[in-house]
């Protein structure tokens, strides 16, 4: 005969007081997976059925069982569940285990009492991979939360695209390098898990709970109302009523974003809830390019489905900032096709940028020739920049004012930020309203040296000259002098124009590749001060998956563990809407694996509260570029 609970426990659970049982009150029961026999444990509700299921799947590996699944098992039945546990053979290959949870599923889709179509999952370190494996092969699952997931590089994020289930993550902010994880960053693998079903487009809702005792990793080895209560939550609204999950609507599978969450989350951790609007539907790459070696057309499929893998909807391209007479113009029939060309093709999926071929290589010609800037010069380069934003082009870019080379065919560009033509450009965005794209290597002191200065504070080649001066064989010049002073006069230009049209929204600059310094100059202290002086001033993220082997670490809005530093944190909270995406990866370069690039911007979004992730990737975006 079955044991039904005695009610024993009290749990909090958002403001309300609620019970459940973490005494005994199961029953045992055996289980076949292959050929095996396994032993676990059954717990139902009072009532009468059928009733959702939820089957929770053990830490540990070997003979040792982490986590709590006689106690588990009887708070979800108190809760109103039917739950099972079953303690999984002491096999120690991931794939062995997945067999014996399979098992554990299919038995509880069996029993009389359960509804097949409201069956969860709960899955504690080894069982949260589990749980993982188990929502990308079993397509009916209506719900997964996977706790302090243990970290297993091989596991395929690229199965994130195959989960139909809503799925809670959930992880305490030390649990950074515990004894139980073999000193493994679970907090880091959990935002991997957690970006790649944002990128997929998948419902996900992730908490970071604050330091759990001296390990974090603990925290999941009792039934506790620090989580239990999160946990019971997500799985009533996901599993509720007599519903199947064919027949739950959208707002039937999101979490509710109101309660006591935000107290519960760090600052360092994942946003909240996933709006039924998620980045993968909206979200815009504003800085990307072609890869040159092979037709733009083949290019442009491939970085679709890049785009498509790693969450975003649309990407602007633009040819790079040339220059020594060698133009490139965007609608060049020679390129087959030209981006102009494929911006036209595929409308959904890009937009164009234009000015990078046609106008730097023309300013830097006027300033390396030392050719007077008279106004036959400006109307001719007035006339050539509207004709630029006839054809299509969304803004002016890649633009650049001061640009080192790291390679032989790298150029080195030098421009005054000020110089006539620029502020022609800019007299021309503000009266037409649209933004200009700036590549602009940042010195804010009175001489940067060339390689002393940059022989400080490097990534890979750390100590080594990464920017060669023309006297050791490049095309950088021996010392840079200040230049931010000539920026802000191009800033307070643009502004100016805007504003005497009554229209200071006109005037917008942004400046690409924030985030990746390799002058040591482009500090937070620097960003804020800008930004607090220039309303007109955007920032283009430049967050690829790890440091160029010339930046200066230091300034990276990431830490090496990969977690955000608390003062660009602020920053971009102070000014959320300042901020766009700019990839800035020629698509596909056999040199680059640029769907990891791209998705190392995930690393920076999965840290910021949700709205704000959202407004970077697919508000601002549209709002700057006039995008439809």
């Amino acid at each position: 005969m079955r044991n039904y609970l005695r009610r024993v426990g009290l749990l909090a659970l958002a403001g309300t007081l609620a019970t459940y049982s973490i005494a005994e009150g199961y029953e045992p029961v055996n289980i076949l997976s292959g050929g095996h026999r396994l032993q676990g444990t059954l717990c139902m509700p009072e009532g009468n059925g059928p009733f959702p299921a939820v089957v929770y799947h053990h830490g540990g590996a070997g003979r040792r069982v982490g986590g709590a699944p006689e106690d588990t098992c009887t708070a979800l039945a108190s809760a109103g569940f039917v739950g099972l546990a079953v303690i999984r053979r002491s096999t120690r290959p991931l794939t062995g285990h997945l067999d014996d949870a399979d098992a554990a599923v299919d038995y509880a889709k069996q029993l009389p009492s359960v509804d097949p179509r409201r069956i969860g999952v709960i899955g504690f370190s080894r069982g949260g991979l589990l749980a993982w494996q188990q929502a990308a092969s079993w397509r009916d699952l209506a719900a997964v939360v996977i706790m302090a997931v243990a970290v297993n590089p091989e596991l395929d994020l690229d199965d994130a695209s195959r989960i139909n289930a809503p799925v809670l993550i959930l992880v305490a902010e030390n649990d950074t390098g515990s004894k139980y994880t073999r000193n493994r960053d679970t907090v880091r693998f959990t935002r991997r898990l957690v970006g790649a079903l944002r990128q997929a487009g998948r419902k996900v809702r992730s908490i970071v709970y604050p330091p759990f005792q001296p390990d974090g990793h603990t925290l999941f080895f009792k039934v506790r109302p620090e989580y239990f209560s999160d946990v019971v939550q997500f799985l009533k609204s996901n599993l509720k009523g007599n519903k199947g999950i064919n027949e739950l609507s959208d707002s039937d599978l999101l979490v509710d974003s109101t309660g006591t969450d935000d107290a519960k989350i760090s600052d360092t951790s994942s946003s909240d809830v996933i709006p039924t609007r998620t980045i993968a539907q909206c979200g815009v790459d504003t800085h990307q390019h072609l890869y040159r070696k092979k037709p733009f057309s083949d290019s442009a499929k491939d970085l679709i489905s890049t785009m498509a893998n790693v969450g975003f909807k649309r990407s602007l391209l633009m040819p790079p900032p040339f220059a020594y007479n060698r133009p490139y113009t965007f609608d060049d029939p020679s390129m087959n096709p030209s981006l102009l060309q494929i911006t036209q093709t595929y409308p959904e999926s890009f937009g164009l940028v234009g000015g990078g071929g046609i106008l730097n290589p023309w300013i830097h010609d006027v300033v390396e020739t030392n050719k007077t800037v008279d106004n036959t010069e400006l109307m001719k380069f007035q006339v050539a920049a509207e004709a630029i934003l006839a054809k299509g082009a969304k803004a002016f870019g890649e633009m650049a004012g001061l640009h080192l080379s790291a390679y032989s065919r790298h150029p080195f560009i030098s421009i005054p930020a000020n110089h006539p033509l620029y502020l022609r450009l800019a007299k021309v965005a503000a009266e037409k309203g649209v933004p200009i794209d700036i590549h602009l290597e940042v010195v804010n002191r009175d001489v940067l040296k060339i390689p002393e200065d940059m022989r400080k504070h490097r990534g890979k080649k750390q100590g080594q000259n990464c920017f060669l001066t023309t006297a050791e064989g490049g095309h950088n010049p021996s010392q840079i002098s200040n230049n931010i002073e000539d920026f802000k006069e191009l800033l307070h230009y643009n502004y100016d124009i805007a504003d005497q049209l009554g229209k200071p929204e006109n005037a917008r600059i942004v400046w690409s590749h924030v985030g990746w310094d390799n002058t040591g100059d482009m500090t937070v202290d620097l960003l804020r001060t800008m930004l607090k002086a220039h309303p007109n001033l955007y920032l283009s993220l430049k967050m690829l998956e790890k440091p160029g082997a010339c930046q200066v670490i230091e300034n990276r809005p990431l830490k090496a563990d990969g977690s955000i530093w608390p003062d660009w944190l602020a920053l971009i909270k102070d000014y959320p809407s300042r901020f766009v995406l700019g990839g800035d990866v020629a698509t596909p370069n056999p040199d680059r694996n640029t769907a990891a690039n791209i998705a190392g911007t995930w690393a920076l979004l999965n840290q910021l509260p949700q709205d704000i992730a959202l407004q970077i990737a697919c508000d601002n975006p549209k709002k700057i570029y006039n995008l439809n």
